[in-house]
């Protein structure tokens, strides 16, 4: 499970990056 800062995070980066690597992550 991702911590409250990593979701945030990942947030971000989904909109800037496009959610390529952060979709592993997730997954």
């Amino acid at each position: 499970m991702l911590e409250p800062c990593e979701g945030k995070l990942s947030r971000t980066v989904l909109r800037g990056e496009g959610g390529s690597n952060t979709a592993d992550l997730l997954d």
